[in-house]
């Protein structure tokens, strides 16, 4: 048990912690360029190996099986092991799988290689955030945790200048896909250097290990002030004291975790955020933004081209997003978010009716396109990356953004494989259709089961969900009066007066 506070923090505090908050958070940037690599290469990765509909759903959604499996699967060893072990180890992965990508000979081991490379940046885009959500405070979380959906959405912007490139300038060079790959080995040999020597150990999980003097010394390191460190140290006290009751009666592990009505309420709700991102039909620009304005009447060069703007709009409109997070209330945003989002697909519906594949046709859906994208962008990507990274409870945190990364991954491969055959099957208004219909049941959820989590820290939110105060979720910071003198009592300096039992 640690007895005092460091007197004198770090005055480099404040830039340990920006340092190490942009080394996880650049991890975004990675995830976003394999992610929507299938974006600008499937053109020629079609006519390399000739592929039909039913394989580009197949090598586009395969990505998100390995995802899906990576994510949940890394945020149990991580909650076990350590999550920096556990992301230097998706690092290493990364670099090894998008290399296999870049020399796969034929379909099935392209096919092998992309699932694999999923399963790498999944893991990543759970450890990574994880990380990042531990090692900042109440009042920096918001934008650092949607400063790396920010990265994410710039890989993927990237990714589609690089595509748009090579596509332009090697159009008649079927193999220029596996470029597009190889480009990205060296950058990611120098993330994995980056997470070795910069990124610590989470103080919130060393002190679930029981591990305080380790967790207290990286505190002193980011916190600038005394006040900061006990406020910090007594709310992870307040929960682990909470945890370990429940340990006593019944055993720590996830099965009994989920015992606890809250606890399934609390995934059940991560779950849900996670659909209703997929919902939005940000696949629609990020992967298929090149087949959609093709189909639409627009030669593939300029379809190409076109597509950097689709990706330069969702980086400016993270931008935006990432300011406008902090400040205003998430609930609301995510109700206008909804209700443009079902315009936009209505609207596409409606041009695929009345114009045949001609320029104008084309011009519309990328304007379209556009809007769908700065509203995805800017409002539901930032508020859904924030809400996953901060609803679950410590003991089981990595463990919940597993699973609603893996809702995301699953939904994802679902649309991905089934994207391009209903275009086919039964057209594009229906399958835009179909998109406005789960619009209004991600309106209906929003309203009903959206937490606002504004200005809270994790142990608040935490003990929020379990006393299931509601009203108080649904509200920006309101703190129960047993808690907040707990609070008081540690910048005081008794921290020690909360005991773990």
């Amino acid at each position: 048990m640690v007895d005092k506070i460091c007197e004198y923090p770090s005055k480099k505090a404040w830039r340990n912690l920006l340092l190490i908050s942009w080394s996880c958070a650049i991890s975004g940037t990675f995830v976003g360029y394999a992610t929507s690599s299938i974006n600008g290469a499937i053109l020629f990765i079609a006519r390399d190996m000739q592929l039909e509909l039913v394989g580009i759903g197949l090598l586009t959604s395969c990505f998100e099986v390995g995802a899906g499996t990576g994510s949940i699967l890394s945020g149990i060893i991580a909650d076990k092991f350590g999550r920096k072990p556990t992301l230097l180890i998706a690092d290493l992965f990364y670099i090894i799988t998008i290399s296999a990508t870049a020399m796969a000979p034929d379909f099935i081991s392209l096919v092998l290689c992309r699932t694999m490379l999923g399963f790498a940046s999944g893991a990543i885009n759970v450890i990574a955030p994880v990380l990042l959500a531990e090692f900042c405070t109440a009042n920096t979380r918001a934008r650092a945790l949607t400063g790396n959906q920010l990265l994410n959405t710039s890989g993927e912007a990237l990714v589609f200048i690089v595509g748009a490139m090579l596509g332009n300038l090697w159009f008649d060079n079927s193999s220029i896909w596996r470029w597009i790959y190889w480009l990205a080995v060296p950058p990611a040999i120098l993330l994995l250097i980056l997470h070795a020597y910069v990124v610590p150990e989470s103080p919130r999980w060393l002190a679930k290990m029981g591990q305080m003097e380790r967790s207290m010394e990286i505190l002193r390191k980011i916190r600038r002030t005394n006040a900061e460190i006990g406020t910090e140290m007594c709310e992870i006290k307040l929960v682990l004291n909470d945890e370990h009751k429940h340990t006593n009666s019944r055993g720590i592990n996830v099965l009994s975790r989920l015992g606890t009505p809250w606890v399934r309420r609390v995934l059940l709700l991560g779950i849900g955020v996670a659909i209703m991102h997929q919902g939005t039909g940000v696949s629609i620009g990020m992967k298929f933004g090149t087949f959609m304005l093709g189909e639409a009447g627009l030669s593939q060069r300029i379809a190409l081209l076109l597509n950097i703007l689709i990706g330069i709009v969702s980086v400016v409109a993270m931008s935006a997003g990432l300011w406008l997070v902090s400040r205003a209330s998430l609930r609301r945003m995510m109700v206008v978010a909804q209700l443009v989002i079902i315009c936009v697909h209505f609207c596409i519906a409606a041009v695929s009716i009345f114009l045949p594949p001609d320029l104008t046709r084309g011009w519309l859906t990328l304007g379209l396109l556009l809007v769908l994208m700065t509203v995805v962008q800017g409002i539901c990507a930032p508020v859904d990356s924030l809400l996953m990274n901060e609803i679950f409870p410590l003991d089981m945190r990595g463990f919940g953004k597993g699973v609603a990364n893996l809702a995301i991954y699953g939904t994802a491969c679902a649309l991905d494989q089934m994207f391009p055959i209903f275009l086919n099957q039964i057209g594009q208004p229906q399958t835009f259709a179909i998109f406005a219909l789960i619009g209004f049941c991600s309106l209906f959820f929003t309203w009903r089961c959206l937490p606002e989590t504004h200005g809270k820290s994790l142990e608040e939110l935490e003990k929020q969900f379990k006393l299931g105060d509601w009203n108080a979720l649904k509200k920006r910071r309101q703190i129960h009066k047993t808690y907040d003198a707990a609070i008081r009592t540690a910048q005081n300096g008794s921290i020690n007066n909360i005991q773990i039992n």
